[in-house]
């Protein structure tokens, strides 16, 4: 079953979005004859500018870049633990009220 061309430009979008590196997009974008704009972020393409072939050579393209992989060989095993951390408690100084103060506090509001 062919692939549309609409859907195409659609993989081709969610493909170059997906990529971590676009330096390799980047060098193929530069060299391919079709229009695009370059600026100081890089190039900007608009796919629905572009002609059939232009798009069928561009998903060509974008559908053979392959995200790298590593093997499960050279990754090192990561053993996490968690650390129990025992809660401290600040301690506080008993308060000293003077006379006047205990006076204030032992008031009831509700006598009011």
């Amino acid at each position: 079953m062919e692939i549309s061309i609409d859907e195409m430009r659609q993989k081709i979008y969610r493909g170059i979005n997906k990529l971590e590196d676009t330096g390799n997009i980047y060098e193929i974008l530069r060299n391919m004859d079709i229009p695009k704009t370059t600026n100081s972020n890089g190039i900007f393409v608009n796919l629905c500018c572009l002609n059939d072939t232009q798009i069928r050579d561009l998903y060509k393209i974008v559908v053979s870049i392959k995200k790298p992989t590593i093997p499960d060989q050279i990754l090192p095993q990561i053993i996490i633990t968690k650390q129990t951390t025992k809660e401290t408690r600040k301690q506080y100084k008993k308060p000293r009220f003077t006379k006047l103060q205990k006076e204030i506090l032992s008031i009831d509001l509700k006598s009011f």
